[in-house]
């Protein structure tokens, strides 16, 4: 791709998708926690256990609905991809297994949905639901949320995440089990439907550093999508970032705005 190629796409996407400041205080975010960030290869291979973390206080806040979730994969080390299933007990989790040794990705997708507020009897009212539902309609968004997690089995390779497509995406550009280390800089591409995504915050956390929602780091994009983290706390780290554009296509008969959320979790040895 040409550097005036690159330019343009900048551009239209910059034009298209709007940057989130940060996490609207009402609205939920996704997450993929994991018992073990880095696994130890034994005879029977390699366990973990991923549970959903969903709200505000990372790194567990609120309960969440399994049913609500979609699109749940490991990515391998050889770029195949297995679904896996949460349990139907207790929090929403499940436990994983693999043998072979590299860098895994475990994500899932959160199904969509469309928050609508309306007036009724001169007072605002909020409901879930297209706007075609409500009469005197304020603002209707639809939303939908991504979460990927990176999972080490075994010896350490520097070979980088691959994305796994999801339509907004947080991916490192190097292992960071392997590439980064505590005091350094770990660089992270948002992509959009595969494409950078410019000028666009990106907000990191990690795991003790406030009891609420606040964030130890706030990173901008540059014109290639890259932003870069500084890591300064050992352990689990959660990046979130935001998108928006006005409805389009068959959305647009539902809601007035599309929102879309992601979030990136692993940890630093």
């Amino acid at each position: 791709m040409n550097r005036l190629t690159r330019r343009l796409l900048g551009l239209t996407l910059g034009a298209c998708l709007t940057a989130g400041t940060a996490l609207p205080a009402d609205a939920h975010a996704l997450w993929l926690n994991l018992t073990a960030w880095h696994s130890t290869m034994r005879t029977d291979g390699a366990m973990t256990r991923t549970y959903v973390g969903w709200g505000h206080h990372y790194p567990v806040d609120g309960l969440t609905d399994r049913s609500t979730f979609t699109d749940l994969t490991v990515t391998r080390p050889d770029g195949t991809s297995v679904p896996f299933a949460l349990e139907t007990e207790g929090i929403s989790s499940a436990t994983l297994r693999e043998e072979m040794p590299g860098l895994y990705t475990v994500s899932a997708v959160r199904h969509p949905s469309i928050n609508t507020t309306y007036r009724k009897d001169g007072k605002l009212h909020k409901a879930k639901g297209p706007k075609t539902d409500f009469a005197d309609v304020v603002s209707s968004v639809y939303s939908r949320q991504f979460a990927t997690a990176l999972w080490q089995v075994g010896a350490a390779s520097p070979k980088a995440p691959r994305p796994v497509g999801h339509t907004l995406e947080l991916v490192p550009l190097v292992n960071p089990y392997t590439d980064a280390h505590y005091g350094g800089t770990l660089p992270v591409q948002l992509l959009w439907e595969g494409r950078p995504v410019p000028a666009t915050q990106i907000t990191a956390v990690h795991a003790g550093f406030s009891a609420g929602d606040d964030m130890s780091q706030r990173i901008l994009t540059d014109r290639n999508g890259i932003a870069y983290l500084r890591l300064d706390a050992w352990g689990a780290w959660l990046l979130k970032a935001r998108v928006e554009r006005p409805a389009q296509g068959a959305i647009a008969a539902q809601a007035d705005t599309e929102v879309y959320y992601t979030s990136l979790t692993f940890a630093v040895p």
